[in-house]
């Protein structure tokens, strides 16, 4: 529902404000930023179920491994929007199929 409304709030931007190419790569970037944030909090969600019952005991090491994986990729996404660290944008993607893969492998 957020997503949505973060994409209509995009659009309203481009549609009534004639954003120049600098802000509209802000607000391009800021709406993919918002998508992987978005992943990571159901991520996080999903491991607290799973916690709660007690299913990850066996999984520990890959849930730690999965939370740093998280924090890497969250901390690589707001240095290449806010410190406009352009070269941590492909690092975002390795990270994001590495939480993936963690995930899977846990359920």
């Amino acid at each position: 529902r957020m997503e949505i409304e973060l994409d209509e709030a995009v659009l309203k931007i481009f549609a009534t404000q004639q954003p120049r190419a600098q802000e509209l790569r802000i607000v391009y970037a800021t709406a993919k930023i918002a998508h992987h944030v978005e992943r990571m909090g159901d991520a996080v969600e999903s491991l607290a179920r799973q916690l709660a019952t007690a299913e990850l005991s066996e999984s520990r090491s890959l849930l730690i491994e999965m939370i740093s994986l998280v924090k890497d990729l969250f901390s690589r996404s707001y240095a290449a929007m806010f410190e406009q660290d352009h070269a941590r944008i492909h690092e975002i993607f390795d990270f994001d199929d590495a939480v993936d893969d963690c995930q899977r492998e846990i359920v």
